[in-house]
C-alpha cells in the first residue's frame, strides 16, 4: 500500500516539476514491485496470482485494499514511463484481482484479507465501503465489468440491515 502510494506521488511530482530526482526515486520504488518478498520486494507470486503484499509477513495475507492501492501505483508508473515491465505487472495485478474476487465474497459481506486463519477476517464497515469504491475505480481503469458487478453486489450487502449486523457480530467474534 505505502509503496504504491509513494510511487504514485513520485510519478506525479516528476510529471509536475520535471525534476529528475523524482523520476529516479520512482524507478527505485518500482523496483520493489519486481522483487519477491524474500528479496526486499513487495510482490508475491503464487496462491492465485501476483499479489502486492501490504504486510510483509509469512504466511502472506493478500489484503485486498492494500493490493489495489499498490496496483494503482504500478499503473501510474506505467502510464508515466510506458515501461513494458510495469504494464505487465499492472495487468498481472488486474488479473489476480479479477480471478480472486470470489474468494473475498462471503455472500453477505467482503473479507479484508486471505490470511488463511481458521476464522476469516471480515472487512470492517469502513473497509467494506472502501472495497466498493476501489472496485468502481478498477472498473474505470480497466473497463472490466466484473469489477463494477462485484461493487454493486457488495453495495447491496451494505444496504441490508441484517448483513451489517451479521458482519458486526462476526467482527466482534473475530
Amino acid at each position: 500500500l505505502s509503496q504504491g502510494q509513494g510511487l504514485s506521488l513520485l510519478v506525479r511530482a516528476h510529471a509536475e516539476t520535471g525534476d529528475q530526482r523524482y523520476a529516479t526515486a520512482a524507478d527505485r520504488v518500482f523496483e520493489t514491485f519486481t522483487r519477491g518478498l524474500n528479496d526486499c520486494g513487495v510482490t508475491y507470486v503464487g496462491d492465485g496470482g501476483t499479489w502486492f503484499e501490504e504486510a510483509l509477513i509469512e504466511p502472506t495475507t493478500h489484503i485486498l485494499n492494500g493490493h489495489m492501492w499498490a496496483a494503482w501505483g504500478v499503473y501510474d508508473y506505467y502510464i508515466h514511463t510506458k515501461s513494458e515491465e510495469a504494464g505487465k505487472l499492472w495487468q498481472a495485478a488486474v488479473d489476480t484481482t479479477l480471478d480472486n474476487l470470489e474468494r473475498f465474497d462471503t455472500g453477505y459481506w467482503s473479507l479484508y484479507d486471505q490470511s488463511g486463519r481458521r476464522m476469516n477476517m471480515l472487512a470492517s464497515g469502513f473497509y467494506h465501503s472502501l472495497h466498493i469504491v476501489q472496485l468502481r475505480i478498477m472498473h474505470r481503469l480497466t473497463g472490466e465489468p466484473a469489477f463494477e458487478e462485484r461493487a454493486d453486489r457488495w453495495a447491496g450487502f451494505a444496504g441490508r440491515t441484517f448483513n451489517r449486523r451479521r458482519a458486526f457480530v462476526h467482527k466482534a467474534a473475530f
